[in-house]
């Protein structure tokens, strides 16, 4: 379902406040649910917890020794990347640098990522200042004190729960922010459900596509038409769907492949 649609019905409906608590709740529920579904599901923040394996840098390389998707060594070695067998030499000795073009200090997250929340490394708190996010996905430990470079953990231990020793959790806000023009719409929307709720006059639907007067003939377009485009019947929430998904996705494109990282998202945990 939708994330993080505060939706603005007062905007074209002054007799918004008069309505029931309930019936508002409904309105704003069903208008969510339908402009977001409509635009391709690709618009909202959630919050979500995850437990990332351990810290990446590229160089996977086989034989040496390795923590999660970190590797270290000082000898070529061989690394798939982005589906290729290729040779990169570590450039890890005397911790001196490396081959690849990437950081050597990051964790990759599940994105994209608009927000870091907060990140609980072996129970505390990390000073969002020594970390930031690239690419909407790479979480990058950033900060040097002491002439020592702060890490992320080489690998989870998945056996303790989070906060104990030798774990990393990152909670944050992934999805892509909503355009305020689609909010808008769906506030409108919704003072139209709150309207047919509560037996008013309302827009909904305008399935008028032609009318013969002299016969009185009457012809309507099908809801499965206005259901296959992802429409609403209503004109100008169509006008925001259509310009925010023109081709008519069912869900933002995604990309998967065997080389990406993985993680492990926290859905339950005993209070």
């Amino acid at each position: 379902m939708p994330c993080d649609w505060t939706l603005d019905p007062t905007t074209c409906d002054p007799n918004w406040a008069g309505y029931p608590q309930a019936t508002k709740d409904f309105a704003i529920a069903c208008a969510s649910a339908v402009v977001w579904a409509s635009t391709g599901r690709q618009f909202g923040e959630c919050e979500v917890i995850v437990r990332p394996c351990g810290k990446w840098d590229g160089n996977a390389w086989w034989g040496g020794w390795m923590w999660g998707f970190y590797a270290t060594g000082w000898s070529w070695g061989g690394y798939v990347w982005e589906g290729s067998l290729a040779n990169i030499c570590s450039c890890s000795w005397a911790g001196n640098g490396w081959c690849n073009c990437a950081p050597s200090n990051q964790i990759w997250l599940p994105g994209p990522v608009s927000e870091i929340v907060s990140v609980n490394q072996n129970g505390s708190i990390v000073d969002p200042t020594t970390y930031r996010v690239d690419d909407w996905q790479w979480l990058v430990r950033t900060s040097v004190s002491g002439g020592v470079v702060n890490e992320w953990p080489w690998q989870q231990n998945y056996n303790f729960d989070s906060g104990d020793a030798n774990t990393l959790t990152v909670t944050y806000k992934r999805g892509r922010p909503v355009p305020s023009p689609l909010l808008h719409a769906a506030g409108l929307l919704a003072s139209q459900y709150a309207k047919a709720c509560a037996g008013g006059d309302c827009q909904l639907p305008g399935r008028v596509a032609s009318v013969v007067r002299q016969n009185v003939s009457i012809h309507l377009v099908p809801l499965e038409d206005l259901m296959r485009y992802g429409l609403t019947g209503y004109a100008i929430v169509d006008q925001m769907i259509r310009a925010f998904n023109p081709y008519g996705l069912q869900w933002a494109t995604t990309i998967i492949s065997p080389d990406q990282p993985t993680t492990r998202q926290t859905t339950w945990s005993s209070p």
